[in-house]
């Protein structure tokens, strides 16, 4: 199944945690295959109401994103899509997961949390691409 991901930002103060809303869509249908309530990280860019982020998600390899650069997909180039970055939690903090992704070309990261499913909001050093948990 090819898929990609819409995320709206539902609140967005930076003074208050923000709430994302991440929808997965298959391609060539308007119909949404699942969707996720997120929070926006204390630290990059906000994702604005005007101004979605749209791409293809891609699993950060290795998982957990605790390398200096996270690699596209081999065949990144054929797609119009940019590409989002999917990352697990752990080992290593959210700043250098998020790094290694905008090293690798990702125009933004969604951080999972594969023990609970506590949302909290992330802090680290600013960075370019904005990030949900």
């Amino acid at each position: 199944m090819i898929v990609f991901v819409v995320v709206w930002l539902l609140l967005p103060f930076k003074w208050q945690q923000s709430s994302a809303l991440i929808i997965v869509k298959k391609l060539g249908i308007n119909d949404s295959v699942a969707k996720f309530q997120d929070a926006e990280a204390l630290f990059g860019p906000s994702i604005g109401l005007d101004s979605p982020i749209i791409g293809r998600v891609y699993a950060a390899d290795p998982l957990e994103g605790c390398v200096h650069q996270i690699p596209l997909p081999p065949n990144a180039s054929h797609f119009a899509l940019p590409f989002i970055c999917l990352i697990k939690r752990g080992n290593c903090t959210f700043g250098e997961k998020v790094r290694a992704a905008e090293l690798g070309g990702y125009v933004a990261s969604i951080i999972f949390n594969d023990q609970t499913d506590d949302i909290f909001p992330m802090a680290s050093q600013s960075c370019r691409p904005p990030v949900v948990f």
